[in-house]
């Protein structure tokens, strides 16, 4: 097998459980013309499953920082040194939506997936990360920041 073909492989692995990773979402939407369940059962689990796929997101930056200190990028290293400190702080944006009030949460939220968005392009173009992966980010990004919008419209 080519290593093309073997790379394209490895690759739709993690695209495919982006796309099923929308689920919710999608679910939530697809709700609001055919009711499968209250609204409010739904909105309380896309919001809850936002603060967990937050987390998830704040995982990658940290596994980057480890990849890079396996690769012997130096520890004391700038970028480094950002991207475990950068690990952290989706984690506290996702926190933060359940200590505060749910319409302020929910802006947290998206703060916190915009970061997450703007934190992936300057891996990207300072660290170097696969572009799939970027493209990928960018349209999961859209549609969970574009749904929370959403949610936050509602609840007004």
């Amino acid at each position: 097998m080519s290593k093309d073909k073997k790379y394209k492989k490895i690759v739709i692995l993690p695209i495919l459980i982006g796309i099923f990773g929308l689920a919710p979402y999608l679910l939530f939407t697809v709700n609001n013309f055919l009711v499968f369940y209250s609204f409010n059962y739904l909105l309380n689990l896309v919001l809850i499953y936002s603060t967990l796929i937050l987390s998830f997101m704040g995982a990658i930056y940290w596994g980057i920082g480890l990849n890079r200190l396996q690769n012997n990028v130096s520890a004391k290293s700038k970028e480094n040194r950002i991207m475990f400190i950068i690990s952290l702080i989706p984690f506290f944006f996702g926190l933060a939506f359940f200590v505060v009030e749910h319409k302020i949460g929910i802006l947290l939220l998206i703060i916190g997936f915009i970061f997450c968005q703007t934190i992936d392009e300057y891996i990207y173009y300072k660290i170097v990360i696969m572009k799939w992966y970027l493209n990928l980010r960018r349209i999961l990004s859209m549609i969970v920041v574009s749904n929370l919008i959403y949610c936050y419209i509602k609840i007004l």
